[in-house]
């Protein structure tokens, strides 16, 4: 049987079945843009817009569920309510990138001893939320310049939709 040593997933939209990931013992990372557990699953900025939820970005163990597994390193973000979606999201892939570089040392070190990554937290299951592909599309197509809509009146708009 096949081994891999690690799985890095990075604007993936599928989900990875288990047996895929078992091939990585346990050794598949996910980035997402989003301090997990809040704005699970699809478009989290969108939605950390929406619901005024604090902007993040995380590193996480990838399991069988959605943006589910350990969190190993998160970064909480600030952005202006100025600032379109579009470079809201741009600004999230450059912390996201920094967050890694950040992380992968210690995490690589502990592949090459063949050791189990035992600094995460734990997600609060108090904060979840998680938001579908379809559900996600939907306010997408309300937004007037779509990504070019500042935060400010994209929340606006949907608490006025409310």
């Amino acid at each position: 049987k096949k081994k891999v040593d690690i799985i890095i997933s990075r604007h993936n939209s599928l989900i990875i079945p288990k047996e895929i990931l078992n091939l990585a013992n346990n050794r598949a990372i996910n980035f997402h843009t989003s301090l997990l557990p809040m704005n699970k699953g699809c478009f989290p900025i969108l939605w950390a817009t929406l619901k005024n939820t604090p902007y993040g970005v995380s590193i996480h163990q990838m399991n069988e569920g959605v943006d589910e597994g350990k969190v190993y390193s998160q970064k909480k973000i600030s952005v202006s309510s100025k600032m379109t979606l579009e470079r809201i999201y741009d600004f999230h892939e450059q912390e996201i990138t920094k967050l890694f570089y950040n992380f992968w040392p210690s995490y690589r070190k502990s592949i090459a001893k063949n050791e189990e990554f035992l600094k995460f937290i734990d997600q609060d299951s108090k904060k979840h939320s998680s938001h579908s592909f379809k559900e996600s599309q939907n306010e997408i197509k309300k937004l007037k310049y779509k990504w070019k809509t500042t935060a400010e009146e994209a929340r606006k708009n949907w608490v006025n939709s409310q």
